[in-house]
């Protein structure tokens, strides 16, 4: 086996780890969980010590005795914390106010294009790559949002027929990309008395979907595919509802924890085992777990409420 390295990413609700060789193979994996508070609609805290401190340092000793030539970390920004003389947290750890996607706590979702136009309400920037640039941003129609409607739900078999779902607009702590309102608030449009709680989770699920839709059109990008990252990429509901409302093929990464994945590469640089200017060539430690397809029998009824997603988020057609 090669020289091993370490990421660590700290995430909003746990630190993952993940200890690599040379070839890009997990050798060694972890997820150590932390609590995260809303103490109100627009405000997110973790206590710094735990999620920032022990957590990551429980994260590597979980990984054994992987004897790593270099550790990297890579966290969520902008955050911060208040600490004392002797580097102790002394106050709540702040957060950030709340066609790459990641299924993550917050849904960010990339398209990869050529084109440098700017985009109203949208992020432009640099790609790794020469010559490419990002368009898109953070949504909060991510994990947050799905575990929120999760805990009012309870256990619920996924909908039969694709025709009776309700419409989400996925908003209960605002949105920000495009609509960058924290004010905003969640709406379920179309109750009945016959939606099942898989129904009205499976919108949910479509309302993630449409936020990645929205962005993708926005950034006039004639999209082939979706990469989906992130420990979202083991929800199968999550990934055939984006699939579903995207009309598009969902490739999920082999290792989803890419942010932990990725930070392994930077050690390995750091720690004189590749080039300085290798970091493009992380791209050989990118792998495709599992190609998920659109259902075709559902894509007419999806595309319908995405129309109703739109009119009921205030947003029109990009």
């Amino acid at each position: 086996m090669t020289e091993v390295t370490v990421g660590l990413d700290i995430g909003t609700s746990s630190v993952k780890a993940v200890a690599a060789d040379g070839d890009g193979n997990v050798v060694g994996s972890a997820r150590v969980p932390h609590r995260f508070r809303v103490p109100s609609p627009g405000r997110f805290e973790h206590d710094a010590d735990e999620a920032w401190r022990r957590g990551p340092q429980a994260a590597l000793a979980a990984l054994g005795d992987t004897a790593p030539r270099g550790v990297s970390v890579a966290a969520m920004v902008p955050s911060l914390t208040a600490v004392d003389g002797g580097g102790e947290p002394v106050t709540p750890g702040l957060l950030y106010g709340d066609e790459l996607v990641i299924l993550g706590t917050t849904l960010i979702v990339w398209a990869v294009t050529s084109r440098e136009d700017p985009v109203a309400d949208h992020y432009v920037i640099p790609h790794t790559a020469p010559g490419k640039v990002l368009v898109g941003g953070p949504s909060n129609a991510g994990g947050l949002f799905l575990n929120w409607v999760d805990g009012l739900l309870g256990e619920g078999a996924p909908p039969t027929d694709p025709g009776r779902v309700p419409v989400w607009a996925p908003f209960p702590r605002g949105e920000r990309v495009p609509l960058n309102d924290p004010e905003r608030r969640a709406v379920l449009a179309g109750l009945d008395l016959t939606h099942t709680a898989g129904a009205i989770r499976r919108a949910a699920f479509e309302a993630s979907g449409f936020v990645t839709r929205r962005m993708i059109d926005s950034s006039k990008v004639d999209a082939r595919r979706i990469v989906a990252t992130g420990g979202g990429t083991r929800v199968d509901q999550w990934v055939q509802a984006l699939a579903d409302a995207t009309a598009l093929p969902v490739d999920c990464v082999a290792v989803p924890e890419g942010g932990a994945l990725g930070s392994a590469w930077l050690a390995r640089i750091a720690a004189g085992l590749e080039e300085p200017a290798a970091m493009t060539e992380g791209r050989r430690w990118a792998r495709t777990g599992r190609r998920v397809e659109p259902d075709a029998p559902w894509l007419p009824a999806v595309a319908a409420r995405y129309d109703e997603f739109l009119e009921l988020s205030g947003l029109g057609r990009p």
